[in-house]
Order: C-alpha cells, then structure tokens, then sequence
C-alpha cells in the first residue's frame, strides 16, 4: 500500500525508509546525501501537512504518528431521575458517531438529554468525551472557538497551545474515537471550528436555534403528561400532581425545580392547590413562562439568607465556583445545600454552577450587587497574587510570608485559571476597570510558564482597551509588558516588539524597558537593548528589577566577548536573587554565569552551575527555560568531554521539543547543541544546524542564525551577521580564553 502517495522523490526515498517498521530509524550516515537531508526531511513535513510526525533523534529521524491523547471523561454525571425521551435517545444515539444536534427552548432539557446520550454511547467512544458550555445564551459572552479549542487542547495533554488551534484538535482527535459534547451552541460560525472532522468521532450539539450544519437534528418538545408525572413521582400520584405538572408547562427545568420545593411539604396537595390559586400564573406571558413560574415559587420558599445568596449567586462571571468564592461573594460564611436540594444550584464534587435561565432570573432578583461583585473580585484577586508569589516571586507583588506552598499554589489556580480570566474580561467591560488589568498581572506568570495564552491574551486584551479608554498610563504599559511576554513565548518576537510602539522608555514602569530590552537583544539590535537595560537600573531598586538589568547588560557583554565584565554583573545577579528568594531569575543568571566559566575552560564549574539552575527551572514549572538550559548543558557536558552524557541531555531536550509548541528559538537552540554534540562524538552533524539555521531565521533570531552558519562552516555568512549585529564570534575548534 502507497501510504502518503503525494509524497514522491528523494522525500519519498526517506519517507519509505521511516515506514519500514513501527519507530524504525534512518541513519543520516546511510539514508541520502546527507548534505540535503534537512532539506528532504523539510520538505517531507510540508508534504505530510503535520511537521510533528517526523521527529528528530539524536543520530537521524523517526517517523511518529500521532500519539492517541489519554481518555478524557469530562461529560457530566447524568441528570438524577431522567424520565421519557426514549424515541430521542435512540433517534440520537443512532446518529453517532456523526454530528447530531439537539434544538429547542429554553428548559426544555436539552442538555440532560444530551447528557444522557453521551453515557448511553459511552462504550463507542474509548476515546473518551470532550465538554463543553458554549455560553451560546448566557449573562456572560459566549466562548469564542479559540478559548474553547485551547481548552480542549489541554485537556488533551498539549502543554503549548499552538497557532493553528483547529488543525492540532482535529489532528489529536484522528481515529481517536471521542464524543465532542456542544452544550449551549449561538451559532454556527461557533460551532464549526470545533468540529473534528473526523468518522471515528462524534459531535453532540445543543441549541435553542436550528443550526445550519450537516446535522441530524432533533427539535426538542415538552415532555408527554405520564413522563412529567413520572418526574413529579416524589410527590405523589394523582389529580393534584397532574395539575402541577400542567401548570409547569411539561417542561423538564420545571418541574424538577417545582418537585424540589414541595417534596418536604406535609399536605402536597393542598399546596398545589394553593399554588394554583394564586396570581403567579400572569407573572410571565414570554415563551418560558412556565419555567420561571417555578423560578417564582422557589425563590418564594427560600429564606431571606438563602434568598440573597442566590440572587448574589448569579453574579459569578465564570462557569463555576467553590464554596470560598460563594463565600467571598456573600461577605461571610455560607450554605449552599438548600439552593442545591431545590435544584437552583448545581453540585458536581467540590464546584457549584447554575443553569444560564437561573442566573438571568437571580440577576433580576439581586438588586444592586456592585458591592459583592468587588467583594469576589478581590478575593480573587488576592489568592491570585498570593499564588504568584508563591509561584514566581520575582513578579510577586506580596511580601514572601506565609504563602502556600507550590502544590497548593498549583490546586487553586488551576481549579480558578478560567474564573479568574472571566473576572478580568467582567471587570473590562462592566468596570471597575482596575479589577481587569490587576487581575490579569495577577496570573500572567502562570499562563506565561504554562505557554497556554489564547484565553489569556484574550483577557489581557480587553484589559488594555480598558486601561486606554480610561486614560491609565501606567495600567496600559503593564498590560503592553504582559502581551509582549506573551508574544514572546509564541516566537512572535517582532509582534511582541511592536507591541511597545508609542510607550516610551521612562514611563515609569521598569518592566517595559526590560520587556524590550530583551526583545531587542534577541533581534539583535544591540544599541537599543543596550539603552533599554541601562533605563531599567535607573527606574528603581527593587531586586528583581536590578536583577533584570544586569542579567540584560551581561547578555550583551557575552554576545560581545566581554566575559569577565558579564561574569561580574552575573555574580552581583546571583546574590541579589538567592537573598531575595527569586528562583527563576539566580536560574537565568547562573546559566549565563556558566557560560562565562565555559569560556574561561572551567568546564566543572559551569557544569555544576548548569545543573544547579536546571534544578531551579525544574521547581517552578518553566518548560521552555528548562529545555533552554538543557541546550547549555549539552554543548558544555561536549566542551568537557563527556559525551554521553551530553547525548542523553540533548536527547531530552529534543524530547521536550513537542511541548514547546513553536517557539522557535529555542527549538533552534536545541537543534544547534545537537549539531555540537554530534560534532563530539564524531557523527554527521549538517542536518541537525541545517534545521538550527532555518528555525533561527523563521525566529528572526541573527544570533542563533550565526551559530548555525558556523556549524555548517559557512564562516563567511556567520562573519556578516557577526559584524552587522557586533556580536563576538570563535571560530570552532579554537582555544577557550583564560580568565
């Protein structure tokens, strides 16, 4: 069988050689001329349209499909006591694997069908299921397909959330059999990007419009009298319950929520007769008027506390909440149990949430809640600091006295991640303003290390429009620095850059200048990293900010050869970082640190430094810095002679490239101290600076381009860049300066 027939010439020669036998290797040394394998295995990608499958080794390549992501079960328990719509379940169910979809009104039970569905296929998706609640009709805005795709993306196990969001879903989701639930769908453009694509899967939508897809759908109706009666069973039987269940419209919603209410009444008969006596009945004239007939008569049986708990309740900007965010929303403690037994609430193990028509209604019953808004965010606000600090210090805003340790620190953000972005983009819209970008500083750390930053780019935008409508100078170039940074991780070097147009240097926030500094260093404009490192020391002495200057200015006395100069200012870094408890930052010292004594031919010494900061990136969840440290230390373990342990730490780093998810220069980085250590062990080592150099290029990294070239042995290439950009270049094989 022609697998990949569109593959053809010396790329199908090396495809054919990958496809001999399941991970099967192709030596360089024996597969083409190995002066154009890169080119062939470049181009082999493209051809393929998924550069992932072929991975690179440490001495050639393998061809890797797609690894099935681990099963996820996020699909909902099923609704307690789901009567009827047996015609439905097996109407839908025959329509999956496929897309099918679920439309109708609001309260009609359109997601507890769909619910009840996805456990009834259970067995045909070993795959497991995706969910999700689009916000199609919520007080909030709904999800863009960007929040959602990144979403599933992680839940999948991508820890770097790539560019093309659909083309890596639709790609993870290939002969993988997974049910994609849609609940509370606007609209197709919504919907389609979500879609895999794929015939081993299969899309469960719910909507109250007709969606225009190529779906089989189900338009959802009320349910027949004996089903409702069936669902008021805790009640009783009879003409009293027949009248109820008419009087509730048939619709699912409410009658759960009539049943909750009335199950603990001694006399159920005389209180539905009481019920229908009263003037409720003209309450609604809308086409949900029976559902929020029950919304009346449960809000009437709850007590004062509960009642205000509930209208405050509908508030929360995100899908859910615990306890404690109820809590900080009330302004003390709280019980949830009364509005769950009632059906207001919904309970799933330590998180609460609320039907989209609840949270309207409790909205309408709230009154004023700006005071308890301010409360929540607050509270989110200082767990989120209090996180950071705990997580990434050098960016704490807190003193360092009694924060939670790192575990603990990593359970509440991930718990609230969603929650406390959705707070920011409340904030931005409906004000206070402030609560936006404070809110987005808070966790910019997390998202930053995580690399997870469409949801976060997102809220950081709407945070800058804000901070600008206001006029808030200092606010905006926080949130320019918070961007950038995110750019950055991406490889979007000079998108990032160009984030700083119009904020000038001695705006007063020390970070820009040090945001572009570095930006400007890796673009290798020099001059002007140079006068962005020097504004960073004269705005301020706090540690980490001198830390970052003088980290700044030793990049640029290493790129420039002067060692000693850098090895000084490195020093000074360290100290101030290990006083002050800023890991991340004495890692990035220490790296740079290393190369200085690597320069000098004190090999022990940088190594022990290496590993040292390799420790610190490992602590504090820094993936791409750790791989980046990784890369020194192969080249270095290679200047010390240890070659295989040079090998093992460049495998890897090559190991850790997929999680990277496009950042290009340290991919490039990578590739370039595999070509070294190669070189080391006397191996063909063209290809692996072939990739170096063309993922330094596509990083606009001249650096990084420039050691590439002198691995190649294009020396003339490499004088240029070094020349142009003023860089200190050794040509390979030359001695080591002594200090």
């Amino acid at each position: 069988m022609n697998t990949f027939p569109s593959v053809t010439g010396k790329s199908r020669i090396l495809l054919d050689a990958l496809l001999e036998g399941p991970k099967s290797m192709a030596e360089l040394g024996e597969l083409l001329d190995t002066q154009y394998v890169a080119t062939y295995v470049l181009r082999l990608r493209k051809a393929l349209g998924e550069p992932g499958l072929v991975h690179t080794t440490f001495t050639g390549y393998r061809l890797e499909l797609p690894p099935r992501p681990a099963p996820v079960f996020q699909l909902p328990a099923p609704v307690g006591g789901f009567v009827g719509r047996a015609d439905e379940i097996s109407w839908l169910s025959a329509g999956l694997p496929g897309t099918v979809l679920i439309s109708g009104p609001p309260g009609i039970g359109k997601t507890a069908l769909a619910t009840s569905v996805g456990h009834e296929v259970r067995s045909r998706f070993p795959g497991g299921q995706l969910y999700v609640n689009l916000r199609g009709y919520s007080p909030e805005p709904p999800l863009s397909p960007s929040v959602v795709l990144s979403r599933f993306l992680r839940s999948l196990g991508v820890e770097r959330v790539p560019d093309d969001l659909a083309g890596e879903f639709r790609k993870l989701l290939r002969d993988s059999r997974i049910l994609v639930v849609l609940d509370n769908a606007a609209s197709v453009e919504q919907v389609t990007p979500l879609l895999p694509l794929d015939p081993t899967c299969g899309v469960l939508i719910t909507s109250r419009s007709s969606l225009a897809l190529d779906a089989a759908e189900v338009r959802l109706g009320t349910l027949h009298p004996d089903e409702a009666e069936s669902l008021l069973g805790s009640l009783g039987s009879g003409a009293p319950i027949q009248r109820l269940a008419e009087w509730c419209g048939y619709y699912p919603l409410a009658l759960r929520i009539a049943a909750g209410n009335l199950v603990d009444r001694p006399d159920v008969a005389a209180s539905v007769d009481d019920l229908l006596a009263s003037d409720r009945m003209a309450l609604a004239v809308d086409d949900d008027a029976e559902v929020r007939r029950t919304f009346d008569l449960s809000f009437a049986a709850l007590s004062p506390a509960d009642a205000s708990l509930f209208g405050l309740l509908g508030a929360v900007p995100g899908q859910d909440f615990s306890l404690d965010g109820a809590a900080a929303l009330a302004g003390g403690p709280v019980s949830l149990d009364r509005l769950v037994s009632a059906n207001l609430v919904q309970q799933a193990g330590a998180r609460y949430s609320m039907h989209d028509l609840l949270r309207e209604y409790a909205l309408e019953r709230a009154g004023d809640v700006s005071v308890a808004r301010q409360r929540l965010f607050s509270w989110y606000l200082t767990h989120a600091q209090t996180v950071s600090a705990a997580l990434y210090p050098e960016a704490a805003v807190l003193p360092p006295t009694g924060l939670p340790s790192v575990d603990a620190a990593l359970t509440w953000i991930n718990a609230e991640r969603s929650n406390v972005l959705a707070a920011a983009e409340d904030c931005a819209r409906n004000g206070p303003a402030a609560w936006s970008w404070q809110l987005v500083d808070a966790v910019g750390g997390f998202f930053g290390a995580q690399a997870n930053g469409v949801e976060y780019l997102s809220a950081a935008s709407l945070a800058l429009a804000a901070a600008r409508s206001v006029g808030d100078r200092a606010a905006e170039a926080l949130m320019v620095v918070r961007i950038a940074s995110a750019y950055r991780n991406r490889g979007e070097l000079r998108r990032a850059l160009d984030m700083f147009d119009g904020v000038p240097l001695d705006c007063g926030d020390p970070w820009v200048p040090s945001m572009r500094g570095t930006l400007q260093l890796e673009l290798g404009d020099l001059a002007a990293a140079r006068e962005s490192f020097n504004a960073v020391l004269a705005l301020g002495d706090l540690p980490q900010v001198r830390i970052s200057g003088l980290y700044g200015l030793s990049t640029l006395a290493v790129l420039a050869g002067d060692f000693t100069g850098a090895a000084e200012m490195l020093r000074s870094g360290v100290s101030l970082a290990r006083a002050h408890d800023l890991a991340n930052l004495e890692a990035t010292c220490l790296t740079f640190l290393a190369l200085c004594h690597a320069e000098w031919a004190e090999h022990a010494h940088a190594i022990s430094l290496l590993r040292r900061a390799l420790e610190l990136r490992g602590e504090r969840g820094t993936p791409h810095l750790r791989t980046g440290v990784l890369t020194y230390l192969a080249v270095v373990l290679s200047q010390a002679g240890h070659v295989d342990e040079a090998r093992s730490t460049v495998t890897e780093a090559l190991d850790a490239l997929p999680s990277l998810g496009g950042a290009t220069r340290i991919e490039s980085m990578v590739h370039h101290a595999h070509g070294v250590v190669l070189d080391a062990l006397g191996l063909e080592s063209r290809a692996a600076y072939s990739l170096a150099l063309e993922l330094a290029v596509a990083a606009s990294s001249p650096y990084d381009e420039m050691r590439a070239r002198l691995g190649l042995g294009d020396l003339s290439g490499a004088w240029t860049l070094a020349a142009r950009h003023g860089y200190f270049i050794r040509i390979p094989g030359t001695a080591s300066r002594e200090q």
